[in-house]
């Protein structure tokens, strides 16, 4: 709570005392929670995220919604994909090099290798970001950014020990999801952040992942 929403605030508050025009927020697909709808469009509802994580990010959304409408500072919401790039510090592709790092013998894959997201480089992120920043208008922008498809933890695990070698073996924990909060199935709908209104600025989920 400390390090997501009072935090959050905190900038809000500063926004408004010293007149900032616009506030730029990185949420993440997560608020969504297990959608029934794929790909998951901005407008999906209702938003019942799955883990503290989620909520927490919901919670960020919805204050500077309100301090958008109260104090005119123009905000926009970006709920990311994965985000994938160089100086990662987590998340399943980091995880599975530092796995084989310790232990070039076996990997093991957390749930069934079924979960499926799409991952979305960190400079198309930025690049999208930047944008959208530039040309909407309105005074909440949500926009979601991700790739046009997904790619499964099995088919990540595979690569990543073909990258290694190819002969770690791949052992799998079982189970629908990776870990209690997990979101198994993501996949962002973005036509609005790759239409007329947004950027061009995803990139197959190949080209992030190869």
């Amino acid at each position: 709570l400390r390090e997501g929403l009072l935090n959050a605030f905190r900038v809000m508050d500063a926004a408004r005392r010293h007149a900032v025009p616009k506030l730029l927020f990185s949420s993440s697909s997560v608020v969504y929670g297990q959608p029934s709808t794929f790909p998951t469009p901005e407008g999906y509802g209702p938003l019942l995220p799955e883990s503290i994580y989620g909520a927490s990010k919901l919670s960020v959304e919805a204050f500077l919604s309100g301090f958008a409408h109260c104090y005119g500072i123009r905000t926009y919401l970006y709920r990311f994909a994965n985000i994938i790039g160089p100086f990662m510090t987590h998340g399943v592709i980091y995880d599975f090099f530092e796995k084989l790092r310790r232990d070039p013998s076996r990997l093991e894959v957390l749930g069934d290798g079924r979960q499926a997201k799409s991952y979305l480089r960190s400079e198309d992120c930025v690049a999208g970001m930047m944008f959208i920043r530039d040309h909407a208008a309105e005074p909440v922008n949500v926009f979601n950014l991700g790739a046009r498809d997904r790619i499964s933890v099995q088919e990540i695990a595979e690569r990543v020990v073909a990258v290694h070698g190819g002969r770690a073996r791949i052992e799998y924990t079982g189970g629908e999801r990776g870990w209690v909060g997990d979101v198994p199935r993501q996949l962002l709908d973005i036509t609005r952040a790759n239409g007329s209104d947004g950027p061009r600025a995803v990139h197959a989920r190949r080209r992030s992942t190869g």
